[in-house]
């Protein structure tokens, strides 16, 4: 009888435009996963038996019923900067590296450790956040919390590190460059250096928004090499130029755009004493206009910084759909189709029949980085699907994947990277590396950026 009610809610909801099921895509034969074990046996299972166990993306449960006062996604994603979501704390223990081109990164670590602490062999996730953001977001802590939560209190008991792009929560400029959805050396460089404080660990990546662009990027130019076991993007703008048409195609959508425009510029002046270092950032320009839109604050910066000579074409390089053929390892991603600031018409559904390996989740309802669910008090919906295909695709290959060399290699000798050491770079690329330079017990705390540095809006 309740499986009737459900099925009749369900069916009344969606009459309603109040919910759907999730919608998915991918290739006609999944990708086969071979794992294995200790004593040598190998061990079959496919992308297709992973996704069986991920209750929330395929049966009879896969369905999304937004909270009803936030069905429409303009309203999902103004709640995502209105709301301050302080349940989900989380602690961090923040390590700054130091990189080639003398770029600072933040990596903040969850559950908190002593500094310079050798991880264990718990799967590590490897977060990336979106435009402006960084460990503090209420979207990422979310996810977080369900990831790192011990197995006996229903979490998947893991380890995850986010890497704060440069500027972003609190963290320093220490060169005359900022982060785009185009760069993805600054998290190899991360990478490298997790990949020695965990040399054990099984990797997984996820990202958001902008992130989830440069993880999808990254993923696709890794190809075989990929140190992921497997990836999951949410809410990624994977055609950059589709985006700019749609963020520029009405009054309401151009709010987005000088909405971000407005928080990459604050990003700018706060570091203005490095970025004005740059020969071809043109300072006035960029703030003379106090109603920038995204894509002049792209022209007159991301560009120019990124070596392009036009927005546009920052927009092409930057676009995971160049490479979402060359993904290796299993990915996931999820987009709600009333996404306001990113272009559901630029998700490369197309690809999934190619490559065996991706896996293209759909929902109605859920705006940028939204999912809420839940009547009085809205909770995100998107954590259980995430954790879901963590959780499955780990079970079906647990096998760590190879990690790139480096040199000097610290890690061989058993000892952990210190500060003081020199750059380790990895091996055949003099520009990718770390150096230790400095660690902080605890990042960020119940939501607050680092050291109480005002909050931006949302990082979409």
């Amino acid at each position: 009888m309740l499986w009737l009610l459900t099925w009749l809610m369900r069916r009344f909801l969606q009459a309603l435009n109040l919910a759907a099921p999730v919608r998915l895509v991918h290739h006609a034969e999944p990708v086969q996963l071979v794992s294995v074990t200790s004593d040598g046996t190998k061990r079959r299972s496919s992308l297709q038996q992973v996704l069986q166990n991920c209750p929330s993306l395929t049966g009879k449960d896969a369905w999304y019923a937004p909270t009803p006062w936030l069905a429409s996604g303009h309203l999902a994603t103004i709640a995502c900067t209105l709301f301050k979501f302080r349940y989900d704390p989380i602690q961090y223990t923040r390590e700054l590296i130091r990189v080639p081109d003398g770029g600072t990164i933040a990596v903040d670590i969850t559950p908190p450790t002593k500094p310079g602490e050798q991880l264990d062999d718990r799967p590590l996730l490897v977060v990336s956040h979106g435009l402006t953001g960084g460990s503090h977001e209420s979207y990422v802590r979310n996810v977080l919390a369900a990831v790192t939560r011990p197995v006996s209190e229903g979490g998947l008991g893991w380890r995850a590190a986010v890497i704060n792009s440069r500027g972003c929560a609190n963290s320093a400029v220490t060169s005359p460059q900022l982060y785009s959805g185009e760069v993805t050396d600054d998290l190899r460089c991360a990478i490298a250096f997790l990949s020695h404080m965990a040399p054990d660990a099984p990797m997984y990546g996820i990202g958001f928004s902008l992130g989830a662009n440069q993880q999808a990027k990254f993923v696709g130019e890794e190809g075989p090499d990929c140190p992921y076991n497997g990836a999951v993007v949410l809410g990624a703008p994977f055609d950059f130029v589709k985006g700019h048409v749609a963020l520029s195609s009405s009054w309401l959508r151009s709010i987005y755009s000088r909405a971000m425009a407005k928080n990459l510029k604050t990003l700018v002046f706060r570091h203005q004493d490095q970025l004005k270092q740059h020969p071809k950032l043109d300072w006035n320009g960029i703030f003379d206009n106090p109603h920038t839109t995204l894509f002049e604050f792209d022209s007159l910066v991301t560009a120019p910084l990124g070596g392009h000579e036009t927005a546009i074409a920052y927009y092409r390089s930057a676009s995971a759909t160049r490479f979402i053929d060359q993904v290796s390892v299993p990915l996931l991603s999820l987009s709600a189709m009333n996404d306001p600031v990113v272009c559901s018409g630029g998700i490369p559904l197309e690809a999934a029949t190619k490559n065996p390996n991706l896996v293209f989740a759909l929902t109605k309802h859920g705006g940028h980085l939204g999912w809420f669910e839940g009547l009085l008090r809205p909770r995100r919906w998107i954590a259980k699907p995430v954790v879901e295909f963590l959780k499955a695709l780990h079970e079906a290959d647990p096998t760590p994947r190879r990690k790139r060399a480096t040199v000097p290699a610290v890690s061989k000798s058993g000892r952990r990277p210190e500060i003081g050491d020199e750059m380790v770079l990895v091996e055949g690329r003099s520009d990718l590396g770390f150096k230790r330079v400095g660690a902080k017990e605890h990042g960020a705390v119940g939501g607050e950026p680092v050291d109480g540095a005002p909050q931006l809006t949302q990082g979409l």
